[in-house]
Order: C-alpha cells, then sequence, then structure tokens
C-alpha cells in the first residue's frame, strides 16, 4: 500500500502507522499523566521522592510502574521503527539512534515534552525522509 504527496514524495503503510500511532500514543501518554491518579502520584514523585514518600505515595511501587511503562513504550517504538526502516533488529538498536534519542531528552532537559518530540522530529528527519521518486 503506497500514499503520495503530489509526484515527488510517497509513503508506505507502515509511515501512515507511524504518523498515526505516535501522536495517539503521545495523547495517551499527557492523558496518562494529567488525569489519572497513577500519573499524578508520579509527577508528584519525579517532582520530590521525599516528600511523596512522607505523603503516603508508594514511590517504589510507581517506579515499578514507570520501568514497566518505559518498557512497553521501548517495545512500541523498536516495532515501529523496524516496520519504517525495514531493518534488522541489530541495525535499529545501533548506538547512534540510541544517542540521537537521549540528545533529543536532552534538548527537552528531561523534563518537556513538546520540546523533546520537536528535537526528536528534528534530529531524525535529516536521517530518513519518506522516499522520494526522481523524475
Amino acid at each position: 500500500m503506497h500514499f503520495a504527496v503530489g509526484k515527488l514524495v510517497t509513503f508506505d503503510g507502515s509511515d501512515v502507522l507511524v504518523l498515526i500511532a505516535v501522536p495517539l500514543i503521545l495523547l495517551a501518554l499527557a492523558c496518562f499523566f494529567r488525569f489519572s491518579a497513577v500519573g499524578t502520584a508520579l509527577r508528584a514523585t519525579a517532582e520530590n521522592a521525599d516528600r511523596a514518600s512522607l505523603l503516603g505515595i508508594p514511590v517504589r511501587r510507581l517506579q515499578s510502574v514507570v520501568w514497566g511503562l518505559a518498557a512497553a513504550l521501548a517495545y512500541v517504538a523498536l516495532f515501529l521503527r523496524v516496520g519504517v526502516g525495514g531493518q534488522i533488529l541489530g541495525r535499529v538498536l545501533d548506538p547512534a539512534v540510541l544517542l540521537t534519542a537521549l540528545g533529543a531528552a536532552v534538548i527537552g532537559r528531561m523534563e518537556r515534552m513538546p520540546t523533546v518530540v520537536l528535537a526528536a522530529i528534528g534530529t531524525t528527519s535529516r536521517r530518513r525522509i519518506p522516499s522520494v521518486t526522481r523524475c
């Protein structure tokens, strides 16, 4: 399945899946952290773990939730990356890819999600542009 924008740029089905899935996942994460009790507790723990513990928030249990959430997001990211790149698993876990993600997180100071997202788009857009058909 191919989609074309004009005559020069074509998108595969995997590209479209990423364009749909990533904003939905970001929206779900934003809603989770803003509106759920666990998300609010996670934000309080990130702000000041000692104070959150004194207020009765189970900090250790929430750390397990964070690691589980990170593992699930890493799996989804790996799945989407392999689908778009068509690469073997070893190439997807290349240190250059991991350093690019870390660089985007550092640009966002590890706390500003919109900045991290824009930095990730900016740093990876140079690496892979959808196939361009030459005339």
